[in-house]
């Protein structure tokens, strides 16, 4: 088993995590430990060394994106999702 670093740093990885595990229906956020695998094990490799097994980096995608700062995980799964993120306003409809 070869170590995989998906992430350079801790921006990137939420950055991934929001693109992906943010509109997931599989992921969970505030409520214990994670119920994904895949978002448990990015979540334990933050708190650790940052590295990954080579399931997991295949299961995200990693394998087939090394060297893109986001790519989309292979295993998500937004076509139950509700829409629980109020849409960004631009700066314009801010400050109306």
């Amino acid at each position: 088993m070869s170590q995989n670093y998906p992430f350079h740093c801790g921006t990137q990885y939420m950055d991934w995590e929001e693109s992906n595990c943010g509109r997931c229906r599989k992921a969970s956020f505030g409520e214990g430990l994670p119920t994904c695998p895949l978002q448990l094990a990015l979540m334990t490799a933050c708190f650790g060394d940052g590295s990954v097994s080579d399931d997991i980096a295949e299961r995200i995608g990693f394998t087939e994106h090394e060297g893109h700062y986001c790519w989309p995980c292979k295993e998500l799964d937004d076509a139950t999702r509700p829409q629980t993120i109020k849409p960004l306003l631009n700066q314009i409809e801010m400050f109306q």
